[in-house]
């Protein structure tokens, strides 16, 4: 409820890689010798047949591969690439990234930040600081995400199995065990750009959606302040420049 009323495209990685590669298997059906001319969907078709063949061979599909498909999604959102999405106002990642590895990654290719120090990465091409003297201060200072917010739902361990409807068993606590490491170190990363936001979720669907609402309405206001204070410092420099030129005027 809350992304169709902010008119927000949720992406999925499970869902995305199905559509991926259904856009594959009704390539085959078409002639070999007729190329794709759409190249969003010769890429999408690419991108599903790499997938495929890893799956093929009794595979995972590795953390690079689906790195490239989230953003080939991505990229074509935000420039209205996608007709059925074209009129979103932007998006939300469902569930992923969720290992340090695939948020590095995504990070890397969405705002060029690769952890590395005094490298910066666009499109693949490594630019040297000094090529790129607006984002310097991003080296000493904290680097900016290309996420706006990561929101982080917690729950205790027995309402996850209460949720799930299954008993605690030493496999799933196992299981739990390595998640909470692995989200210890997930966090930390995302923390680096302070986007990170916990929530409760011991609370509903709908407290938990009105919180996340107000954190967008807090941001959009504080905007909101920071734009008005600016217009209202240029109309002051503005009047003294007026104030002294008619003073200026009226000297013999």
């Amino acid at each position: 409820a809350l992304a169709r009323s902010m008119k927000l495209t949720v992406l999925k990685p499970k869902s995305t890689i199905e559509k991926y590669i259904m856009e594959y298997e009704e390539s085959k059906k078409l002639d070999p010798d007729t190329p794709v001319e759409d190249p969003i969907k010769s890429k999408i078709i690419q991108l599903g047949k790499e997938m495929v063949s890893h799956i093929s061979n009794a595979k995972e599909i590795p953390e690079e591969l689906l790195v490239d498909v989230m953003f080939n999604e991505i990229y074509n959102l935000e420039n209205n690439e996608t007709p059925d999405i074209a009129q979103s106002g932007g998006w939300v990642l469902n569930g992923y990234p969720n290992t340090v590895k695939s948020s590095m990654l995504l990070e890397a290719k969405l705002s060029g930040y690769d952890a590395q120090p005094f490298e910066y990465k666009k499109s693949g091409v490594c630019i040297a600081p000094q090529e790129l003297p607006h984002q310097v201060l991003h080296l000493f200072d904290k680097p900016k995400s290309g996420f706006s917010h990561v929101f982080v739902i917690q729950i205790t361990d027995q309402e996850a199995f209460e949720r799930a409807g299954v008993q605690q068993d030493s496999k799933l606590n196992h299981l739990l065990l390595a998640f909470n490491k692995n989200y210890t170190n997930y966090s930390k990363w995302h923390k680096k750009f302070e986007t990170v936001n916990e929530l409760n979720g011991s609370k509903s669907v709908d407290a938990i959606s009105k919180d996340i609402e107000l954190m967008f309405q807090k941001q959009g206001g504080d905007e909101v302040v920071q734009e008005s204070d600016e217009k209202e410092e240029e109309k002051k420099e503005e009047e003294e420049a007026q104030i002294a030129s008619e003073e200026k005027e009226e000297q013999p």
